[in-house]
């Protein structure tokens, strides 16, 4: 009787191990299956906002490329934007864990009139503002000189006194008239100006507080 109690012991132990066997082999089958490829993005200009299957990615702000990018396997559909530019969309078969480079993706620009100049500069010379425009589309201390701002639409300027890694932000915004409109005329540089008032708080010239 205690023979036939220990073969059923040996057959049940023996029926445990192939099931964890199994197990673990579907486990790093499937592990395998959802490992995540990457793809490093270079892109002209080198600054753009990303869609990954119709979601923004980090909330749409502009990101600087070269940035690598985690994707699940499978088939996935990118979108690289710039204001003024035309998009530029990649359909990509990602396999787990591979490794893509897109290299050469240059985004053109919608055409003439899209951008116009824009200085933001500072009182403080030793220690500049950081400033950023649009989410990340511009950014960098002051003064800040750039020749790609897009000419339509309203545009967010958030300065940072102390410094990019700071919570400690000003905002203000701006418009541009759109070519033709009347209040255009005399639109071709935007100059914006931060002082700071000797109560702590901050003046901004060609820009609007809010």
């Amino acid at each position: 009787m205690s023979e036939h109690k220990d073969q059923k012991h040996l057959i049940y132990a023996t029926v445990a191990i192939w099931g964890l066997t199994l197990v673990t082999a579907l486990l790093k089958t499937t592990l395998f299956a959802r490992r995540l490829g990457t793809v490093t993005l270079v892109s002209e200009p080198k600054i753009v906002r990303i869609n990954i299957n119709g979601v923004p990615h980090q909330n749409g702000r502009y990101l600087e490329t070269p940035v690598s990018l985690e994707l699940e396997p499978g088939k996935t559909k990118l979108k690289i934007m710039r204001e003024g530019y035309q998009n530029y969309v990649a359909n990509l078969e990602m396999n787990a864990g591979a490794k893509v480079t897109l290299s050469e993706v240059r985004l053109v620009p919608k055409g003439a009139g899209q951008f116009v100049p824009i200085e933001v500069t500072g009182d403080r010379i030793s220690k500049p503002y950081y400033v950023e425009i649009d989410k990340g589309l511009l950014k960098g201390e002051t003064p800040l000189v750039a020749d790609n701002l897009p000419r339509k639409g309203k545009h967010i300027l958030e300065v940072f006194p102390q410094g990019p890694r700071s919570r400690v932000k000003i905002r203000c915004t701006f418009a541009l008239a759109e070519p033709g409109h009347k209040g255009s005329k005399g639109a071709n540089k935007i100059k914006i100006k931060i002082s700071s008032l000797s109560d702590g708080t901050y003046h901004f010239t060609g820009c609007r507080e809010e």
